[in-house]
């Protein structure tokens, strides 16, 4: 039986990818034996898309590696022009048809918990960990054939390599339901003109590497506010260094969060935007490591 090009491309990558998840986990081994985990934001490192990518494609595993010490270290890195305009209206817009259609509701992950979007106000927010203001809209993998539109088809090959730059296998969780434990979850969330914020915490070590990809800009969509990191308990905002379309990475352990989102854009699609590509542990789990604030 002949094997097609396709076939003998997905094995190659396949047996690429183990051989990389393998040495990449060991690197996060060595790292957290050797020393304690940066606690504070130190500096920013840039990164254009097409280096990024092509360190997975062209297997550069030291470059790899080196940036996986650069983010236990305390730095933040910046994934340039990961995204296109286009892509972000397409789906902002999709948003909007959610948002008008669809009331906003709260499920647990439970088994065959459904995609939703919430609005979580001052007293919404008193239930969570963390006070907050913002609207986010949550999708699973379990529900795909259930969207108009795949966004896990637009985020997974981004995700993959995100997954195995945190140690983790190519695909993983890609299959798992809530009753698996860890699961995919991708999490869009808007922070309402005015009043949307995120006060500051640590995010669980079952994350490692906190992603956020900006679907917005300073000084376009908003005016004031963003993306802080507590240095010696002071705010330092990096918004500034932001454009649409990048892509921010940095450890988990880092103290952030988001000062208050000021904008004169009264638009769905104005104000700040942000996708998170997650892991969490579902709610079939007790006693699962969450988000800390920061006292």
């Amino acid at each position: 039986m002949k094997v097609s090009i396709t076939d003998r491309k997905n094995r190659s990558a396949e047996h690429w990818s183990i051989k990389t998840q393998k040495i990449l986990k060991s690197n996060w081994k060595n790292l957290e034996q050797k020393s304690d985990s940066a606690k504070e934001f130190k500096n920013i490192l840039y990164l254009d898309s097409k280096e990024f990518l092509n360190a997975f494609n062209k297997s550069n595993r030291e470059k790899l590696m080196k940036i996986q010490s650069n983010l236990y270290n305390g730095n933040l890195i910046i994934i340039k022009k990961l995204f296109i305009k286009q892509e972000i209206n397409l789906i902002k817009n999709y948003l909007k048809t959610i948002k008008n259609k669809k009331k906003s509701n709260f499920f647990k992950t439970l088994q065959n918990c459904p995609n939703f979007h919430r609005k979580i106000g001052p007293k919404e927010s008193s239930k969570y960990v963390l006070n907050s203001d913002r609207h986010d809209f949550y999708f699973f993998p379990w529900n795909k054939k259930k969207e108009k539109l795949d966004l896990f088809k637009t985020f997974n090959p981004v995700w993959r390599k995100l997954k195995l730059l945190s140690g983790l296998k190519y695909k993983e969780f890609e299959k798992n339901k809530p009753k698996d434990g860890q699961i995919d979850r991708i999490l869009i969330r808007k922070y309402p003109n005015n009043t949307g914020y995120l006060e500051a915490h640590t995010d669980p070590k079952s994350l490692r590497i906190v992603s956020g990809i900006h679907f917005s800009e300073i000084g376009k969509d908003f005016d004031e506010g963003g993306l802080f990191f507590l240095v010696k308990k002071k705010i330092e905002n990096v918004e500034q260094y932001l454009k649409a379309g990048d892509m921010t990475l940095f450890y988990h352990s880092l103290k952030h969060g988001v000062q208050k989102v000021i904008s004169k854009n009264n638009s769905f699609s104005g104000s700040r935007w942000w996708v998170g590509l997650t892991n969490p542990v579902s709610d079939e789990v007790k006693n699962r490591d969450i988000q800390k604030k920061v006292q």
